[in-house]
Protein backbone atom coordinates (compact mmCIF):
# COMPACT_ATOMS: atom_id res chain seq x y z
CA UNK A 1 0.00 0.00 0.00
CA UNK A 2 1.40 3.38 -0.86
CA UNK A 3 2.10 5.77 2.00
CA UNK A 4 0.71 8.93 1.11
CA UNK A 5 1.58 11.06 4.46
CA UNK A 6 4.06 13.22 2.16
CA UNK A 7 0.54 14.02 0.37
CA UNK A 8 -1.39 14.19 3.76
CA UNK A 9 1.21 16.71 5.16
CA UNK A 10 1.06 18.80 1.84
CA UNK A 11 -2.73 18.81 1.61
CA UNK A 12 -2.65 20.02 5.27
CA UNK A 13 -0.52 22.73 4.36
CA UNK A 14 -2.44 24.01 1.50
CA UNK A 15 -5.66 23.58 3.52
CA UNK A 16 -4.11 26.14 6.24
CA UNK A 17 -3.71 28.57 3.74
CA UNK A 18 -7.34 28.46 1.88
CA UNK A 19 -9.38 28.54 5.34
CA UNK A 20 -7.65 32.11 5.65
CA UNK A 21 -9.81 33.14 2.93
CA UNK A 22 -13.02 31.11 3.26
CA UNK A 23 -14.50 28.38 4.60
CA UNK A 24 -13.25 24.78 3.57
CA UNK A 25 -14.86 21.69 2.69
CA UNK A 26 -12.60 18.85 2.03
CA UNK A 27 -13.18 16.57 -0.92
CA UNK A 28 -10.52 14.84 -1.20
CA UNK A 29 -6.94 14.94 -0.71
CA UNK A 30 -5.97 17.21 -3.10
CA UNK A 31 -9.56 18.63 -3.75
CA UNK A 32 -11.63 21.11 -2.11
CA UNK A 33 -14.72 23.72 -1.99
CA UNK A 34 -14.70 27.39 -1.15
CA UNK A 35 -17.61 29.18 -0.14
CA UNK A 36 -16.97 32.22 -1.06
CA UNK A 37 -20.38 33.75 -0.41
CA UNK A 38 -19.55 35.93 2.73
CA UNK A 39 -16.22 36.83 1.78
CA UNK A 40 -17.36 37.87 -1.51
CA UNK A 41 -20.29 40.37 -0.17
CA UNK A 42 -17.99 41.89 2.24
CA UNK A 43 -15.67 42.79 0.16
CA UNK A 44 -17.83 44.34 -2.98
CA UNK A 45 -19.29 46.81 0.10
CA UNK A 46 -15.87 48.36 0.10
CA UNK A 47 -14.33 47.68 -3.31
CA UNK A 48 -13.43 50.45 -5.81
CA UNK A 49 -13.47 49.76 -9.49
CA UNK A 50 -9.82 50.49 -9.31
CA UNK A 51 -9.45 47.14 -7.30
CA UNK A 52 -11.46 45.04 -9.86
CA UNK A 53 -9.13 45.53 -13.05
CA UNK A 54 -8.57 42.93 -15.45
CA UNK A 55 -4.67 42.84 -14.49
CA UNK A 56 -5.37 41.33 -10.90
CA UNK A 57 -6.81 38.47 -12.43
CA UNK A 58 -3.60 37.22 -14.63
CA UNK A 59 -4.53 33.52 -14.45
CA UNK A 60 -8.69 33.63 -14.88
CA UNK A 61 -10.48 32.44 -17.99
CA UNK A 62 -13.89 33.32 -18.68
CA UNK A 63 -15.90 30.07 -20.31
CA UNK A 64 -17.66 31.29 -23.24
CA UNK A 65 -15.69 34.56 -23.78
CA UNK A 66 -14.83 35.94 -26.33
CA UNK A 67 -18.12 35.73 -27.57
CA UNK A 68 -16.84 35.11 -30.85
CA UNK A 69 -17.51 31.19 -30.92
CA UNK A 70 -14.06 30.53 -30.50
CA UNK A 71 -11.79 30.81 -27.13
CA UNK A 72 -8.24 29.55 -27.97
CA UNK A 73 -5.94 30.31 -25.06
CA UNK A 74 -4.59 33.70 -27.35
CA UNK A 75 -7.98 35.04 -26.84
CA UNK A 76 -8.10 35.07 -22.88
CA UNK A 77 -6.96 38.38 -22.19
CA UNK A 78 -9.42 39.59 -24.74
CA UNK A 79 -12.48 37.60 -22.96
CA UNK A 80 -11.71 38.71 -19.92
CA UNK A 81 -11.50 42.34 -20.97
CA UNK A 82 -14.86 41.88 -22.71
CA UNK A 83 -16.55 39.90 -19.54
CA UNK A 84 -15.04 43.17 -17.20
CA UNK A 85 -16.61 46.08 -19.81
CA UNK A 86 -20.12 44.08 -19.29
CA UNK A 87 -20.09 44.53 -15.57
CA UNK A 88 -21.63 47.32 -13.19
CA UNK A 89 -18.76 49.05 -11.34
CA UNK A 90 -18.99 48.44 -7.63
CA UNK A 91 -19.97 51.53 -6.90
CA UNK A 92 -23.33 51.40 -8.53
CA UNK A 93 -25.33 49.48 -6.01
CA UNK A 94 -25.78 46.47 -7.91
CA UNK A 95 -23.70 44.10 -5.17
CA UNK A 96 -26.43 41.29 -6.03
CA UNK A 97 -25.50 40.74 -9.94
CA UNK A 98 -24.51 37.41 -10.27
CA UNK A 99 -21.51 38.33 -13.04
CA UNK A 100 -20.02 41.10 -10.25
CA UNK A 101 -20.48 38.19 -7.55
CA UNK A 102 -18.58 35.78 -9.57
CA UNK A 103 -15.69 38.10 -10.71
CA UNK A 104 -14.82 39.18 -7.34
CA UNK A 105 -14.81 35.65 -6.49
CA UNK A 106 -12.39 34.64 -9.14
CA UNK A 107 -10.39 38.03 -7.42
CA UNK A 108 -10.12 36.47 -3.99
CA UNK A 109 -9.05 32.90 -5.53
CA UNK A 110 -6.54 34.54 -7.51
CA UNK A 111 -5.48 36.13 -3.73
CA UNK A 112 -5.62 32.63 -2.66
CA UNK A 113 -3.72 30.60 -4.75
CA UNK A 114 -1.02 33.52 -5.17
CA UNK A 115 -0.56 32.37 -1.31
CA UNK A 116 -0.67 29.16 -1.37
CA UNK A 117 1.74 28.93 -3.84
CA UNK A 118 3.93 31.72 -2.06
CA UNK A 119 3.72 29.95 1.35
CA UNK A 120 3.05 26.11 0.38
CA UNK A 121 5.31 25.99 -2.91
CA UNK A 122 2.68 24.24 -4.81
CA UNK A 123 0.26 25.55 -7.27
CA UNK A 124 -3.34 24.46 -7.91
CA UNK A 125 -6.01 25.28 -10.23
CA UNK A 126 -9.76 26.64 -9.17
CA UNK A 127 -13.13 26.73 -10.44
CA UNK A 128 -15.54 29.77 -9.94
CA UNK A 129 -19.06 28.95 -10.47
CA UNK A 130 -22.72 29.22 -8.81
CA UNK A 131 -22.90 25.33 -7.16
CA UNK A 132 -20.32 22.54 -6.72
CA UNK A 133 -21.38 20.40 -9.88
CA UNK A 134 -20.46 23.89 -11.92
CA UNK A 135 -17.41 24.69 -9.94
CA UNK A 136 -15.62 21.73 -10.52
CA UNK A 137 -16.41 21.37 -14.33
CA UNK A 138 -14.87 24.77 -14.32
CA UNK A 139 -11.25 23.88 -12.62
CA UNK A 140 -10.72 21.52 -14.82
CA UNK A 141 -11.05 23.77 -18.30
CA UNK A 142 -8.16 25.36 -18.31
CA UNK A 143 -5.32 23.28 -16.10
CA UNK A 144 -2.81 23.66 -14.90
CA UNK A 145 -2.28 26.89 -12.45
CA UNK A 146 -5.56 28.48 -14.11
CA UNK A 147 -8.51 29.33 -12.77
CA UNK A 148 -12.09 29.38 -14.81
CA UNK A 149 -15.52 31.32 -14.19
CA UNK A 150 -18.31 29.74 -15.33
CA UNK A 151 -20.77 31.85 -15.93
CA UNK A 152 -24.84 30.35 -16.07
CA UNK A 153 -25.05 32.36 -19.28
CA UNK A 154 -22.14 29.57 -20.79
CA UNK A 155 -23.84 26.60 -18.99
CA UNK A 156 -25.38 25.18 -22.00
CA UNK A 157 -23.22 26.04 -24.80
CA UNK A 158 -20.45 23.86 -22.67
CA UNK A 159 -23.25 21.03 -22.30
CA UNK A 160 -23.37 20.56 -25.40
CA UNK A 161 -20.18 19.06 -26.08
CA UNK A 162 -19.60 17.92 -22.57
CA UNK A 163 -19.50 14.02 -22.23
CA UNK A 164 -21.90 12.90 -19.30
CA UNK A 165 -18.78 11.16 -17.23
CA UNK A 166 -17.07 14.77 -16.90
CA UNK A 167 -19.59 15.45 -14.12
CA UNK A 168 -19.55 15.51 -10.70
CA UNK A 169 -21.11 12.09 -9.79
CA UNK A 170 -21.91 10.67 -12.76
CA UNK A 171 -18.29 9.16 -14.24
CA UNK A 172 -19.15 5.67 -13.02
CA UNK A 173 -22.05 3.18 -12.97
CA UNK A 174 -24.69 6.07 -12.53
CA UNK A 175 -23.52 7.68 -15.52
CA UNK A 176 -22.82 4.46 -17.58
CA UNK A 177 -26.74 3.76 -16.28
CA UNK A 178 -27.67 7.15 -18.02
CA UNK A 179 -26.39 6.73 -21.24
CA UNK A 180 -27.25 3.10 -21.46
CA UNK A 181 -31.16 4.00 -20.60
CA UNK A 182 -31.70 7.17 -21.84
CA UNK A 183 -29.58 6.76 -25.12
CA UNK A 184 -27.96 9.86 -24.49
CA UNK A 185 -23.88 11.02 -24.68
CA UNK A 186 -23.15 14.38 -23.76
CA UNK A 187 -24.95 16.85 -20.81
CA UNK A 188 -27.10 18.71 -23.36
CA UNK A 189 -28.62 15.89 -24.40
CA UNK A 190 -29.63 15.07 -20.92
CA UNK A 191 -30.69 18.32 -19.89
CA UNK A 192 -34.06 18.09 -22.40
CA UNK A 193 -34.73 15.32 -20.33
CA UNK A 194 -38.31 17.35 -17.42
CA UNK A 195 -37.78 15.87 -14.13
CA UNK A 196 -40.25 13.93 -14.06
CA UNK A 197 -39.15 11.55 -16.92
CA UNK A 198 -35.98 11.02 -14.82
CA UNK A 199 -37.62 9.64 -11.83
CA UNK A 200 -39.61 7.66 -13.77
CA UNK A 201 -36.23 6.13 -15.01
CA UNK A 202 -34.22 6.17 -12.24
CA UNK A 203 -36.53 6.59 -8.93
CA UNK A 204 -37.78 9.33 -6.85
CA UNK A 205 -34.26 10.15 -5.18
CA UNK A 206 -31.90 9.77 -8.11
CA UNK A 207 -33.80 11.59 -10.66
Amino acid sequence: KADLTHYRDASVEVIEVMSRFAVIERASIDEAYMDLTAAVQQRLKTTTEEQMRPCLLKTTYIQGYPQSGLDPPSLRSKGLQQWMESLPTPSSGELNCAELQLTMGALIVEEMRAAVEKQTGFRCSAGISHNKVLAKLACGLNKPNRQTVLPLESVTELFNSLPIGKIRNLGGKMGASIIETLKVENMGDLTRFSQSQLVQHFGEKTG
